[in-house]
């Protein structure tokens, strides 16, 4: 499994015409209106009615792959391995870019060429057929030997069905299906054993990104676990040049097959260098701002070198550690405003969707250096028990406010071996978009009961509330608090924004937002509630989506009368 071959893939034909996608969207909305009281609509929906994500002429798609295992080592014990891939068809451009277990990108595949990473730099072969298939027929086996039909074709090609692929994998339908309209997250599970969860956007990230499914993950009984994430189907929040070749800044130092062939499972730790190389090719840099410039300065300090920040030792070093947490933190934080910058100068709006605020750290920084803080910085940190809670719970907000990870469930399983469980699980999951239970709010409301003013997590233990939509349970003066913190004092706007985003998600939220208002507006806020609060309402209404939002409300809202 995943040994590089050529491939030859049969172009689909187009995807259905106006009138069919507009059908799948009334399906849509209908299910998602009935998912609280019969889930099994939604589940219909997405392996009915979901398009295809195919290469082709006015296409502008992308999503992406991963795919954990098991596997024996050369000395043969037992290790999980991680490979993920950046799927992207912008017009007439294909993409396929694969990043190994050490978080490094190290193929390449554009159009008709492919790009390797070894020590030296790139190296480049020749490929006149590629492709990227996941439908009926490839399940488990993504890059394949199937010839179909493909004699003539040229150039590179990426498929992706969903719902053939889903049904085969699942089995037919699940025997047990749930929703979480918080998270709009479907939970299945079928009789063998293997689970998935289906998660979908807001009508404004609909909006955006061109697609109402944000993430497909599937964990088999046996523990592998393959995931479709950021599925988008629009060019508005696609940054990738339409070459890799010939213009780009890559340098090839190699060319020829015999350079070219590499198993995908193998070690690419020497290549940090080529990957970020390409990487940097890949996603420009953001535009020029306050925030990204404060980000750039701290980051030119050296705090992506983990010898820079030693937080593991035990005792005494732990408590000396108080300092570099609070700093990265701190770091943490601006490079929130950083990555909500960019949306909300170019769309005027926050997107709430994580693993699109995710991209965006992702394409800040690197895959490699983004996962030593999301991962091992964020681990490091949570397992100190002789750091206070508050300051543990609040680095776990920071790491996890910057968007869902890659293979989150390398982060989950951390999570679930820590004391204070639920409290730090309700802080991540929360920001991940991903369903909480009851324990979780109940650990926050406990916490919140005995957190003094001057205490570290209490505004972002109250922001978790804020997100599960449980504004109701806050104890007194929590809200009052963080609405000041998060809405009246930020110079940005795009943190006020995004703060307004989180509130008004919910009825209980938008009410008390709106009464804030009308009671003593600072100009600069009521126009930010009222451009978050218009965006709501002309979503959902071009979408005919009123889960969250009924058509009333929608209709006072632009009709100035909110």
């Amino acid at each position: 499994m995943f040994t590089l071959v050529t491939l030859l893939l049969t172009l689909p034909g187009q995807l259905g015409n106006v009138d069919e996608a507009q059908n799948a969207n009334r399906e849509l909305q209908r299910s998602l209106a009935l998912a609280n009281r019969d889930p099994s609509a939604v589940w219909d929906w997405t392996v009915r009615s979901m398009a295809e994500y195919a290469s082709g002429p006015d296409r502008n798609q992308s999503f992406q792959f991963e795919i954990v295992t098991d596997s024996r080592s050369a000395q043969g014990g037992a290790q999980r391995t991680f490979h993920r891939f950046i799927a992207d068809g912008h017009g007439e451009s294909s993409l396929l870019v694969a990043i190994g277990t050490h978080d490094v990108p190290f193929l390449a595949f554009t159009n008709d060429k492919a790009l390797s990473a070894k020590a030296d730099g790139w190296h480049l072969a020749a490929r006149t057929k590629w492709g990227f298939v996941a439908d009926g027929k490839h399940v488990t086996e993504f890059l394949s030997n199937d010839d179909e039909g493909l004699r003539n074709e040229t150039g590179g090609y990426i498929r992706f069905v969903p719902g053939e692929w889903l049904t085969v994998i699942m089995r037919g339908k699940p025997e047990s299906l749930s929703w979480d309209a918080v998270s709009r997250t479907l939970s299945t599970r079928n009789s063998r054993g293997t689970s998935a969860y289906i998660a979908f956007r807001s009508p404004e990230d609909t909006q955006l990104c061109g697609e109402a499914v944000r993430d497909i993950c599937v964990i088999t009984k046996s523990g592998t676990v393959i995931a479709f994430r950021n599925l988008i189907r629009s060019s508005s929040v696609s940054v990738r040049p339409k070459s890799l070749v010939g213009s780009s800044p890559i340098t090839i130092v190699g060319k020829g097959a015999d350079d070219f062939e590499h198993s995908l499972t193998e070690s690419n730790s020497a290549n940090v260098k080529a990957g970020q190389q390409l990487w940097d090719a890949l996603w420009p840099s953001m535009p020029e701002s306050d925030a990204s410039k404060r980000v750039t300065a701290m980051l030119s300090r050296g705090i992506t070198d983990k010898s820079q920040f030693k937080i593991a030792a035990p005792g005494d070093a732990q408590r000396a550690a108080l300092p570099q947490i609070k700093r990265l933190t701190a770091l943490l934080e601006v490079f929130e405003v950083a990555v909500t910058w960019l949306p909300a100068q170019v769309h005027e709006s926050c997107p709430e969707d994580p693993s699109l605020q995710w991209r965006r750290f992702e394409q800040l920084l690197s895959p490699l250096s983004a996962q030593l803080i999301s991962e091992e910085y964020l681990n490091d940190v949570l397992k100190m028990d002789d750091v206070p809670l508050s300051i543990r719970c609040r680095f776990a907000s920071s790491v996890s406010s910057l968007g869902a990870p890659p293979f989150e469930s390398r982060v989950a399983r951390q999570l679930s071996t820590l004391g204070d469980r639920d409290l730090i699980e309700a802080t991540v999951f929360s920001r991940w978009g991903r369903p909480c239970a009851q324990r979780h709010v109940d650990a926050c409301v406990e916490y919140l009961k005995q957190a003094q003013a001057t205490d570290e997590a209490r505004e972002c233990v109250t922001e978790t509330l804020i997100r599960l939509h449980r504004i109701n349970d806050l104890p007194a003066g929590c809200l009052a608090d963080w609405y000041v913190a998060r809405v009246l004092k930020p110079k940005e706007e795009a943190v006020r924004w995004r703060s307004l985003v989180l509130l008004t998600a919910s009825n209980a939220g938008r009410n008390w937002a709106q009464n804030q208002v009308r009671d003593a507006p600072p100009a600069a806020v009521k126009e930010s509630l009222q451009k978050v609060l218009h965006k709501r309402a002309s979503a959902a209404q071009k979408a005919g989506r009123f889960e969250n939002l009924s058509e009333e409300e929608c209709r006072r809202i632009l009709s100035g009368s909110e």
